[in-house]
C-alpha cells in the first residue's frame, strides 16, 4: 500500500492517472455513490480489490483502517 499525500492542486491525481490504470482499478471518492458505499461498509468496499488506485480516500477515513487490516 502506498499513500500519496500533499497540498491541494499539487498534481496528485494527475500523477496517479499517469501511473496507468491498465492493471489497476481507478476509484474516485468524488463520486457520491462510491463514497456512500465506502463509508457504509469499508471492509466490503475493498473486499475483492486486487490492485486499486483510490483517489480522495480522505473522504472516507474508516477506509484506511480497513485497508490496513487487509494488508496486515
Amino acid at each position: 500500500m502506498v499513500l500519496m499525500v500533499g497540498p491541494r492542486r499539487l498534481g496528485k491525481t494527475t500523477l496517479v492517472r499517469k501511473m496507468g490504470t491498465s492493471n489497476r482499478t481507478y476509484i474516485t471518492l468524488d463520486d457520491q455513490t462510491v463514497l456512500a458505499t465506502a463509508k457504509s461498509d469499508p471492509a466490503g468496499f475493498i473486499r475483492g480489490l486486487d490492485k486499486a488506485l483510490i483517489d480522495e480516500v480522505q473522504r472516507a477515513p474508516d477506509l484506511l483502517l480497513a485497508i490496513k487490516k487487509t494488508v496486515d
